[in-house]
């Protein structure tokens, strides 16, 4: 009854466009990227500070034991302190058999305490909390596309209580694996700098700032992290809420900003289906808003009022309609 008044006052039309763009949920992706950081590159850079001191007497012991090394190296021009790198990186091959115990060993006692240090349970709870506040602004979001384009209310607690609990749970467990892998994933890299940096006859201290420089690159990749999920959660949120109501089209909508990579770029504005997600890139993948890596891109929903079914609470918005 509810499909027939709504066809009567859009004057028998059946397939009526969104009238307002869904919002990407920045502020949960900034709660996750904060979370991340805070419990992620806080905890790695206080156990990586605590154990830097450690690492720098290995270093400064194996220098000790370089051939030559009682020369004294100046650095009076540019030119001898490559020349003088250059002997080192020569005395240094000698070394490494020795260093590289004792590297590994660091490595692996940093790892274990960063691990041992992990709350998993801490963790499900955050990533729990982050999770749903994504959920009630997809859903706050849905709601007004009812509102704004149909003049419809929806009931308030339809897509409460156990609606998406199995994509977000599914969600929550793909994420503390993530998530515990990322010290893993830093530390391997760091190990790496370190090796090239030693080997290329670089000075302690400058190896030093070298570890510095490569624990920025952790920040950076929480951050990429946070973009990436929270997208993948609002498009399967987005995905299980417009199927669940009859819809089984959506228009592409991209960010709007420099960031949106070209292949997101020729599906703006298209109509796809639900069914069949469009090719992305030459690669001929297959995505849908939000699925890609770091896609902020948003599916609005095409309402075919034959075929809808949603949860209304039985009253109209009173507001005046052009049509």
């Amino acid at each position: 009854m509810m499909n027939e008044q709504t066809q009567k006052r859009f004057h028998g039309k059946t397939i009526v466009p969104s009238k307002y763009i869904p919002k990407f949920p920045e502020s949960a992706e900034r709660d996750y990227l904060r979370f991340m950081n805070q419990y992620v590159t806080k905890a790695l850079k206080a156990e990586l500070q605590a154990s830097l001191p450690e690492l720098i007497q290995i270093l400064y012991e194996a220098e000790k034991d370089e051939p030559r090394a009682n020369q004294k190296l100046t650095f009076d021009s540019k030119d001898k302190a490559k020349e003088n790198a250059e002997e080192r990186a020569m005395n240094r091959r000698d070394t490494l058999a020795i260093i590289a115990v004792k590297m590994e060993s660091w490595f692996e006692r940093l790892k274990n305490a960063f691990r041992n240090g992990l709350n998993i349970y801490f963790l499900r709870d955050q990533l729990n909390r982050i999770a749903n506040a994504n959920r009630k602004l997809t859903v706050k979001e849905w709601k007004k596309v009812i509102g704004k384009t149909l003049g419809i209310n929806l009931l308030e607690d339809y897509f409460d209580g156990d609606f998406f609990s199995e994509a977000i749970e599914q969600w929550i467990s793909d994420n503390v694996d993530l998530i515990v892998t990322i010290p893993n994933d830093a530390l391997d890299h760091m190990k790496k700098v370190v090796y090239e940096s030693y080997m290329s006859g670089k000075p302690v201290t400058a190896i030093v700032k070298d570890i510095q420089k490569s624990y920025g690159t952790t920040k950076s990749h929480a951050r990429l992290i946070a973009r990436d999920q929270i997208g993948k959660l609002n498009s399967q949120i987005t995905r299980y809420q417009q199927q669940s109501c009859g819809v089984s089209q959506y228009q592409w909508r991209t960010a709007g900003d420099g960031r949106v990579r070209s292949g997101h770029k020729k599906l703006d504005k298209k109509i796809f289906s639900w069914d069949n997600p469009p090719i992305v890139d030459n690669r001929g993948r297959r995505c849908h808003p939000g699925e890609d890596y770091q896609c902020r891109c948003i599916a609005v929903p095409v309402l075919d009022l034959k075929k809808l079914d949603i949860p209304v609470d039985g009253t109209v918005q009173n507001k005046k309609r052009g049509n």
